[in-house]
C-alpha cells in the first residue's frame, strides 16, 4: 500500500486535486471579495483561505518528490500520447492569441524593443508547440533552439503586463499570473535539458507539478472570473487562456512519464 501512493501517478493526481481545490477557493475569492477598483481583495477570511492553500500545496508539491519519490522516477520521457498533441496544439493556437493581443499593446512605459523581441519570440513558440505536434519533425537542435526562445516568449509576456500600469505592482491578478507564467518557464527549462540528454528527472517532476498546478488554479479560475465579469482586461484573459492549454499540456506530459516510471 505504502510502495502504491509513492508514486509519479498518485502525486500528479494529488496536484490535480490541490489545483482543483485551490482553484474554486480562488474564484470564490475573485468573484465574492474582489474589489475592481483597487484591483484586489478586501479584507475577510476567504482571500486569507486561499493563501493557505496555495502556500500548503506548493509546500507539499515541493516536499513529496523529495521525500518519497527518489529513485522511483524514471530518466526517460514518454513520446506517446494522445493528449500531449491536443495539449500542443492548443499551447500553439493560444500562443498565436497572445501575439495578436500583444500587437495591439499601448503601453508607453513597455520598452519598444522589448516588445519587438517579444512578438518575435511568441511567433518562434508558436513553431516549437507545433514541432510537438506530428504535422512537423526537426531535429534536436531546432528544438533546443525554438525551445529556448520559448522560454524567452514566456519571459516578455510577463513583461508586457508587468509594465502595465493600469493594474496595480502587487495586485493579485498581476502577481499570480507571472508566478504561472515563471513556473512554466522553469520547466520548459528542464524539458529542454531532457531533450538534450542531460535530464533531472527529479526537478523535472516537481517543476512540472508546481507548474501544472499554478497554470491549472490559476488559469481555470481567472477564466471564471473574467467570464463572471470580474476580470475585464483582454490582454491579461489572453494569456489566462495560455495557462490553460499550458496546463493540459504539462499535465499530460507529465501523466505519460509517470505512466512509463510505472512501468520499470
Amino acid at each position: 500500500m505504502q510502495n502504491a501512493i509513492k508514486t509519479q501517478r498518485t502525486y500528479y493526481i494529488g496536484a490535480a486535486l490541490l489545483a482543483l481545490i485551490t482553484a474554486i477557493l480562488r474564484t470564490l475569492a475573485l468573484t465574492l471579495t474582489f474589489d475592481r477598483a483597487s484591483g484586489y481583495f478586501t479584507a475577510g477570511a476567504l482571500p486569507v483561505l486561499l493563501r493557505v492553500v496555495e502556500g500548503c500545496s506548493l509546500f507539499a508539491l515541493v516536499l513529496f518528490p523529495v521525500l518519497a519519490l527518489r529513485g522511483h522516477i524514471s530518466p526517460k520521457r514518454a513520446t506517446r500520447s494522445p493528449f500531449i498533441p491536443c495539449g500542443a496544439g492548443l499551447c500553439a493556437l493560444l500562443l498565436f492569441l497572445n501575439f495578436i493581443c500583444s500587437c495591439t499593446l499601448q503601453n508607453a512605459m513597455l520598452p519598444t524593443l522589448l516588445w519587438v523581441i517579444g512578438l518575435l519570440a511568441i511567433l518562434l513558440g508558436v513553431v516549437y508547440f507545433i514541432l510537438q505536434t506530428p504535422l512537423i519533425k526537426a531535429g534536436a537542435g531546432t528544438h533546443a533552439v525554438l525551445g529556448s526562445l520559448t522560454i524567452v516568449a514566456f519571459a516578455c509576456l510577463i513583461a508586457f503586463t508587468y509594465f502595465d500600469i493600469s493594474t496595480p505592482m502587487n495586485a493579485p491578478h498581476k502577481i499570480d499570473l507571472h508566478m504561472a507564467l515563471l513556473a512554466t518557464m522553469l520547466y520548459f527549462l528542464y524539458e529542454l535539458r531532457a531533450k538534450a540528454d542531460i535530464s533531472r528527472p527529479l526537478a523535472l517532476t516537481v517543476c512540472g507539478a508546481i507548474a501544472f498546478f499554478l497554470t491549472a488554479a490559476i488559469g481555470l479560475s481567472d477564466t471564471v472570473a473574467y467570464l463572471a465579469g470580474a476580470l475585464t482586461d483582454p490582454v491579461y484573459f489572453a494569456q489566462d487562456l495560455l495557462l490553460l492549454a499550458l496546463a493540459i499540456y504539462i499535465g499530460a506530459r507529465s501523466m505519460a512519464d509517470a505512466t512509463l516510471s510505472n512501468k520499470n
